[in-house]
């Protein structure tokens, strides 16, 4: 009876183990999927397709990498924003999906006056933000001492923007009001992401620049804005 208790717990660990190896890989093959379907969209309309052209090319495109498109829309100037999903073909793990954002980097943002030109409760968010510049990362910190990204969006429009918003970046896109790249004030957030959903956010702070925590063994900072894998919009509280 142990041997085959034993033996039936052996098939169940190897069966979970090609699970989530196969969600996995169906997670891969999406992302690239995506990848590659973006940068066809986004070709065709800076060659001036019409949009659902555009994204009728990233729909093959995708499709023949292994994906297909469930959402393409226009993320404004010539760029496009595209999610494709991969089927799990078996198991509990459902579908692998992805996002990507491709085209040229928007030209007609506002940079507005760095620390100033926006709502009261914004610009203090991010003139908050700035005093914690020097600070190193911590994933999951909310200071006072250490932060991850999400920690310092929140606890800067809390403490110096009265505003109570969400803990974690994923939350804090889908509660904020989207807003276009062409229309950002200073201390709106910069969200990016990736095969996981939402995984990063930082405060614009005008001319171009950005106020993060990055990532572990680094530390809270003011640096140009990285555009590649931001979402389709900017978004605003």
């Amino acid at each position: 009876m142990l041997g085959v208790a034993a033996l039936l717990a052996l098939l169940f660990a190897m069966a979970a183990v090609a699970q989530v190896a196969a969600a996995g890989q169906a997670r891969w093959t999406a992302q690239t999927a995506a990848d590659l379907a973006a940068l066809a969209a986004a070709q065709d309309l800076i060659d001036g397709q019409p949009l659902a052209e555009a994204c009728a090319h990233g729909h093959q495109v995708a499709q023949s990498n292994g994906g297909e498109v469930v959402s393409c829309v226009d993320a404004l100037e010539g760029r496009v924003a595209l999610t494709t999903e991969r089927q799990v073909s078996f198991g509990i793990w459902g579908v692998g999906r992805a996002t990507a954002v491709a085209g040229p980097p928007p030209m007609a943002v506002d940079p507005g006056p760095a620390g100033g030109g926006g709502p009261a409760a914004a610009l203090a968010a991010l003139n908050w933000a700035r005093t914690q510049i020097g600070k190193p990362y911590l994933w999951g910190g909310t200071g006072p001492d250490a932060y991850d990204c999400s920690g310092l969006v929140q606890q800067a429009y809390q403490i110096a923007g009265g505003q109570a918003i969400p803990r974690v970046a994923q939350d804090q896109w889908q509660a904020a009001i989207k807003v276009p790249f062409g229309q950002m004030r200073p201390g709106d957030l910069l969200f990016w992401v990736d095969h996981t959903g939402v995984h990063h956010v930082a405060l614009f702070a005008g001319n171009g620049m950005m106020v993060e925590a990055p990532s572990s063994g680094k530390l809270v900072r003011e640096v140009p804005i990285r555009w590649s894998g931001t979402t389709a919009w900017a978004g605003r509280f």
